[in-house]
């Protein structure tokens, strides 16, 4: 149940408001004027307003301005009971003013009561500033424990970050040797790489090296070109099983072997498996 301020010129009237809303347990502030409506409000703010259109010295709408334009009191809901609802400029007004609710006096009171439970169910307990009591002010030597505590917190937080910094930096030079091995180890393999090529390329030898799983030609050398008439890029459009006269003899030790011009040749074969530029290769 809630605290409601009730704003009518009238002692009868408020009164007859007053008994509808002690029926339903809240607990009712009556005000005369505008002016003492205002003033009470701020001085202990409602639940809930219920105020007349007609009020001496500042009426309904005027109040309804400035209770929305006062920080302590634009949340509390305001809600017009009058008998001025003939006209609908009336009620328009009052909504864009800010009020919550523009009853009739025609209508039943039970739904006056109806509003303000439904109000006060939505805005929920209200939080008094003015008897909140004050924050408990730091003795020196609360200060002093508190202020220890942040420079030790300071200091932990400090010798961490150095902890992390200490190992981010022992993590970069371990990349960085990892680093200088492997290009230390690609030098050797490109060096290796190029030793090896130099060798296929001046063996008086016919040579050549075939994917494993293609049988397709992916190097040549130039005595293997004489030998069998093609271009480099002839040879390595072939698959090996085009070199022989009797089909696939890759494996065996001797062939016989077809040149480009159609003249055949016995061959010894001897083969190795390798890696070649990444994939499993026939050497």
């Amino acid at each position: 149940m809630g605290v409601i301020l009730v704003a009518f010129e009238r002692e009868s009237e408020q009164s007859a408001i007053e008994q509808l809303l002690a029926s339903r347990g809240h607990q009712v502030q009556k005000a005369g004027t505008g002016p003492a409506a205002l003033d009470a409000a701020r001085r202990a703010p409602p639940d809930a307003i219920v105020s007349d259109i007609v009020l001496p010295r500042m009426d309904g709408f005027a109040l309804c301005r400035k209770w929305k334009q006062d920080e302590k009191l634009q949340s509390v809901p305001f809600i017009f009971y009058t008998r001025r609802h003939d006209d609908p400029k009336y009620e328009r007004f009052a909504l864009e003013l800010g009020a919550e609710r523009f009853l009739a006096r025609s209508v039943a009171p039970e739904a006056l009561a109806a509003a303000i439970d439904e109000l006060l169910a939505k805005a929920g307990p209200r939080a008094n500033s003015e008897t909140a009591p004050p924050a408990a002010t730091p003795t020196p030597a609360s200060f002093m424990q508190t202020g220890t505590q942040r420079a030790y917190v300071n200091e932990a937080t400090l010798q961490k970050h150095a902890e992390a910094l200490e190992q981010a930096r022992e993590a970069q030079a371990r990349l960085r040797a990892q680093l200088s091995e492997l290009e230390s180890l690609n030098e050797r393999l490109s060096a290796s790489e190029t030793r090896f090529r130099r060798i296929f390329e001046a063996n008086a030898l016919p040579m050549w090296i075939a994917d494993h799983e293609t049988n397709g030609f992916i190097a040549v050398n130039e005595a293997a070109l004489r030998f069998y008439g093609y271009s480099r890029a002839e040879f390595l459009a072939l698959k090996t099983n085009a070199l022989f006269a009797n089909g696939n003899e890759l494996g065996a030790k001797v062939a016989r072997h077809k040149r480009k011009d159609g003249s055949e040749a016995s061959v010894a074969l001897s083969t190795q498996e390798i890696e070649f530029d990444g994939r499993k290769a026939d050497l």
